[in-house]
Order: C-alpha cells, then structure tokens, then sequence
C-alpha cells in the first residue's frame, strides 16, 4: 500500500485491488478519526464542477468602467421617494453612496461614511452619551485618523475649520428646516415662550 499525507488527508492506492481512495485523518482527544472517500464520491461532485468551469473575460478594449454606451435609458433611483436619473451606472452608484447607503433610522439624515453616522447617533439620539458629555470629553474630530476630542460640539467645529480646513458656514448637528405654517411647540404641544 502507498501512501501520502496532505492537509489533513492521506491518499492512498489499494494494492490488492488498485482502488484509490482518501482517507480523512483527525486527532481527537481519544484517538483517530477516519473516513474514506473515493475521488468518485458525491462529496467531491461540487468541487469537480468548480474546478472543470471555464470562466471568460472579455479584453478591456470592449468593455470601459462606467460605459455610457451600455445604458441607452437613463437609470433612475426609486428609493425613498427619490426620483433622480443617471446617465451611467457609475453616477448612480456615487448617488446611491453618498444619499443612501449611511441612513440614520432615527431622523432619516443621511452620512458619508459609517463611522459619521455612528457619531451622529451616538451625540444625537443617545441618551448615555449626553449624560457623559457633561462630565468628560466625547465629541471626537469628524476626520478619521484625527485624535482630537472635545468638550463641546462648537470647538470641535472651530477646530475643523481652523485645523481641516471645513467651510466657515459647517455644522455636523444641522438643524431641519421647519415646514411652512408649523410652530415651535414643546413635547406635550403647547408652544415654547422664550423668556419665561
């Protein structure tokens, strides 16, 4: 009988009756574990058709990244009542990226990246958060790799305008606007008096 070990398997040839077979060995705590499988066996049937499909790519003369030609209809955004129309699929996606993919399920506001819509959370909708604001630092500097953290929302602002060079005009926390014809009205409804 000849033998080889791969991996975990040994494969064998059955002198007697020139069979080949695998054989899985496992150590296990109270000794081997074996089992035999013949290279016909339904086991392997997924992995021999991987393996025997032929995969084709077409030369990069024909077919260009964010080809216009591809879509003659324009292709239109349908979610969340958006109604917008690309060109090209590559517009499409920066859109869908940068309108729909970082969605706070709280207010609906949308973000860049994951990790400005887990800021935005936690300072917005987090009550925790707001408790421990109060006692320590915890409003961290929205550029990523940036190590900065702050006391207060309007010095991390000052500070990413002086140090990152944001637009003088920039709020993380932007306030929605207010429809036509509605007040300010407190939690129970009755309209807030200032000064009292």
């Amino acid at each position: 009988m000849i033998s080889w070990h791969f991996a975990g398997w040994k494969t064998f040839t059955n002198t007697a009756n020139k069979e080949k077979k695998m054989e899985q060995v496992r150590e296990l705590p109270n000794g081997k574990c074996v089992r035999r499988y013949s290279p016909e066996h339904p086991l392997f049937d997924a992995g021999t058709r991987l393996w025997a499909t032929k995969y084709y790519q077409e030369p990069e003369s024909m077919v260009q990244p964010g080809d216009t030609a591809a879509h003659s209809e324009p292709i239109t955004c349908r979610l969340a009542n958006c109604s917008v129309s690309f060109k090209s699929t590559a517009a499409y996606e920066e859109h869908y990226d940068m309108v729909h993919r970082n969605i706070c399920r709280e207010c609906s506001r949308s973000f860049l990246s994951l990790r400005l819509l887990d800021i935005h959370i936690s300072e917005t909708h987090d009550a925790f958060f707001k408790i421990l604001s109060k006692k320590k630092p915890m409003y961290v500097c929205l550029v990523d790799g940036c190590p900065e953290i702050f006391r207060h929302d309007d010095k991390r602002t000052r500070h990413l305008i002086r140090v990152h060079q944001y637009p003088e005009a920039f709020s993380f926390h932007q306030k929605r606007k207010q429809r036509k014809g509605k007040s300010s009205k407190g939690a129970a409804g009755v309209k807030k008096i200032r000064g009292r």
